[in-house]
């Protein structure tokens, strides 16, 4: 490549265009749109038992703890009349405390909630271990029950 500082025009080379239609053998036809292409995909996965569990176990977090918490932070006699909220936070207050126990069991109950499932379903193999009955060697169950 020449460079020159006198004269940039004479050094600079224009682009070369590439020819992409040598590579291809057919030319690009449009795809026909289908009505179906437009609706977002269902997914038809079925929540597992753990998954129904853990959400289960969050809801019961959230009203049984964060939604006491919340009930008596909002009763409390040390409360500002000035964030009260006036007749709108006097309506609705009982349901943004049951909104806000909800994200709280997600977020900041995680552990509690993880902790509580993993000991539902240690109960529940535990249960169903000692519920199935053991299988006896053939020949014990010949020689405690003789059939002369």
């Amino acid at each position: 490549m020449n460079f020159s500082l006198t004269n940039p025009s004479k050094s600079i080379q224009p682009l070369k265009a590439t020819d992409f239609s040598a590579s291809r053998t057919q030319p690009m036809q449009p795809r026909a749109l289908n009505f179906d292409d437009l609706l977002p995909v269902q997914h038809n996965a079925t929540p597992s038992e753990h998954d129904r569990l853990v959400k289960q176990t969050e809801i019961w977090v959230s009203q049984t703890f964060f939604g006491t918490l919340l009930k008596q932070a909002r009763e409390s006699p040390f409360r500002s009349e000035l964030f009260d909220g006036g007749r709108g936070g006097q309506a609705f207050g009982s349901l943004y405390d049951q909104h806000l126990a909800d994200h709280m069991a997600r977020g900041a109950g995680k552990k509690l909630v993880r902790s509580i499932v993993r000991k539902i379903e240690a109960k529940q193999a535990y249960a169903k271990q000692h519920r199935e009955p053991a299988l006896e060697p053939v020949a014990t169950q010949n020689s405690s029950n003789p059939t002369r």
